[in-house]
């Protein structure tokens, strides 16, 4: 525990308001040029053009159209969600810095305080990443996957019971919906 502390200290002499600022702007930067690239803008000006056309007062007269521009917007609305929201947190991340700064007697817990907060929005801008390099037009379709133990006796039969527990596990963490066949 002492060493722990010690190197804490040791950390918190390099670590200073404007070392903190830097990476804020670092990510913002990075953030900027993924959301240009991935063309965000785009996507949110085809959001607001499918929310004025759902606002029409014969748009349910087309039940299939009317259905694919609500599937549409429903799509856009869970994708562009999480950038517009890290976004807001990357941009007002400065104002944040300079209110904790002024609300803590102690600078050095601020700043503990602030790199946790910017670390957490890196990891959200990973995953962010991570989802954006795994997405293709066939996300939205069904899956069907086989756990079958093999060869290999009452061990293997375990090890396909464990399998299909964390497989729906996992499933459930991230909202999907699963249901076994056999």
């Amino acid at each position: 525990m002492a060493s722990w502390r010690i190197l804490s200290e040791i950390m918190a002499v390099y670590k200073n308001k404007a070392e903190l600022l830097k990476a804020a702007r670092s990510l913002a930067a990075e953030l900027d040029q993924r959301w240009r690239s991935r063309n965000v803008e785009g996507e949110l000006a085809e959001l607001g053009d499918l929310t004025v056309d759902m606002e029409a007062a014969d748009f349910w007269d087309d039940q299939n159209l009317a259905r694919e521009k609500s599937q549409r917007k429903s799509s856009l609305e869970r994708k562009l969600e999480p950038w517009t929201r890290l976004r807001s947190e990357v941009q007002d991340f400065p104002d944040l810095m300079e209110l904790s700064l002024e609300e803590f007697d102690d600078e050095k817990s601020a700043l503990d305080s602030l790199e946790q907060d910017l670390q957490v929005m890196q990891d959200k801008f990973e995953a962010l990443l991570m989802a954006d390099a795994l997405s293709g037009r066939d996300d939205a379709c069904d899956a069907i996957i086989t756990i079958s133990s093999g060869a290999g006796g009452t061990e293997s039969q375990d090890w396909a019971d464990m399998l299909l527990r964390m497989y729906k596990r996992w499933f459930e963490k991230r909202g999907f919906r699963a249901e076994q066949l056999d």
